[in-house]
């Protein structure tokens, strides 16, 4: 795709990917389907399991992002092509450098899989960092912390810490089925020259890199 993504070549693991995410897609059931605490359990796991696996899956199915022209100020997301390009390599567990084109919701797509990921996994903590404070405590709030707020409670993690630069996750009471999440957290931070290493992070998005001065 580097000249152009009209100009892609076939990769057979990324189809698989996109199939694997529009199948379970298909599958409309919820948790209220079942009428007892062990089938609920049952569908929990299944259902935090496929998120787990395919971060485009969790973005079309929970995903939200902020729009001041829709009715109550969102939309549901829905993955472009590009956007299944960096969730298929955002689950691969590449270390990314990527030059893109303005406005194709680049930024909005990490913040949700980011996101995903810190309440879905123990102690996991993402840093991220912007070229200014200020615009990462407005990209954090509208990209991050108002996305969390749209998932289903029964998939949510508790924050036991809510400020305009991090988020802190508990592990939501004692439920069956429920193992992940605890201990993780959210971060925003300005550049500077420990930021990285500072807290020994997990995953680390820079933002606007081209901004920074080097």
């Amino acid at each position: 795709i580097n000249s152009g993504l009209q100009n892609k070549l076939k990769f057979k693991p990324f189809d698989l990917y996109c199939k694997q995410a529009d199948l379970w897609m298909e599958d409309k059931s919820v948790i209220l389907d079942y009428d007892n605490e062990e089938d609920q359990t049952d569908w929990l796991f299944t259902e935090i399991q496929r998120c787990k696996d395919n971060t485009l899956y969790f973005c079309n199915k929970y995903g939200y992002i902020k729009e001041d022209r829709s009715e109550n100020g969102m939309l549901q997301y829905k993955a472009w092509e590009a956007q299944m390009v960096l969730l298929f390599l955002f689950d691969c567990w590449y270390s990314m450098i990527i030059g893109k084109a303005r406005q194709i919701g680049f930024t909005t797509t990490m913040c949700l899989a980011g996101m995903k990921r810190v309440n879905l996994n123990k102690s996991y903590f993402i840093k991220f960092v912007t070229h200014s404070k200020d615009k990462g405590i407005e990209i954090f709030r509208d990209k991050v912390k108002l996305t969390y707020t749209k998932i289903p409670d029964y998939m949510a993690q508790e924050v036991k810490n809510w400020t305009d630069q991090i988020m802190n996750f508990d592990k939501k009471g004692d439920r069956k089925g429920r193992d992940e999440g605890g201990g993780s957290r959210f971060q925003v931070d300005s550049p500077a020259i420990d930021s990285i290493n500072g807290g020994s992070p997990s995953a680390v998005f820079v933002d606007e890199i081209g901004l920074f001065e080097i």
